[in-house]
C-alpha cells in the first residue's frame, strides 16, 4: 500500500516569488533554517526536467546531513514536482509535488508528497513539511 500526505498553506505574496523561494539558491538557504537547531549549508538546483537537485544542512553541533532528488515536472510559476530522497533514510524515493495558485490574498501552496513506504513514515514527514512550509511562510511574509 502506497502513503501519502497532503498540506495546504497560503503564503502573502505572489506565486512566482513562492516559486524562487524553493529554487534559487541564495533564498533557500535565507529561509530553511532553524536558529539554534539547523542551517541550510547549501542548496544546488538544476531546474529543468531532469536536473538534480540537493539541500545540505548543518545542526548547532555541526552533524550533517540532506536530501535530495530530480526534477520530474516543472511550470513556472506554477508548478514544482520533484523526487525527494532523505540522505539519512534507507529506502526509495519519494514524489512531491507542489502547486501554487494566486488568490486574492497572494498564494495557495498545496502541497502532495507521495510513494511513503508506511503511515508512520507519511505522518512525520508531514510534521515536517508543515514545520518546513511554517519557515517559508515567515521568511516570505516578513520581507514583502
Amino acid at each position: 500500500m502506497e502513503h501519502a500526505l497532503d498540506v495546504e498553506i497560503e503564503i502573502a505574496v505572489p506565486p512566482a516569488r513562492v516559486f524562487a523561494a524553493w529554487t534559487k539558491p541564495e533564498l533557500v538557504k535565507a529561509w530553511w533554517q532553524v536558529p539554534g537547531e539547523f542551517r541550510t549549508v547549501a542548496f544546488d538546483s538544476d531546474l529543468r526536467v531532469g536536473g538534480k537537485w540537493q539541500a545540505r544542512f548543518e545542526t548547532e553541533d555541526g552533524t550533517k546531513f540532506g536530501t535530495g532528488g530530480a526534477y520530474v515536472g516543472l511550470a513556472e510559476p506554477s508548478l514544482l514536482n520533484f523526487t525527494w530522497k532523505a540522505m539519512w533514510e534507507d529506502c526509495a524515493p519519494s514524489i512531491a509535488r507542489m502547486d501554487f495558485t494566486a488568490n486574492a490574498a497572494g498564494t495557495t501552496l498545496k502541497l502532495h508528497h507521495t510513494r511513503f513506504q508506511s503511515a508512520q513514515e507519511a505522518v512525520a514527514n508531514r510534521e515536517a513539511w508543515v514545520s518546513a512550509l511554517g519557515l517559508l511562510k515567515a521568511y516570505l511574509e516578513a520581507s514583502a
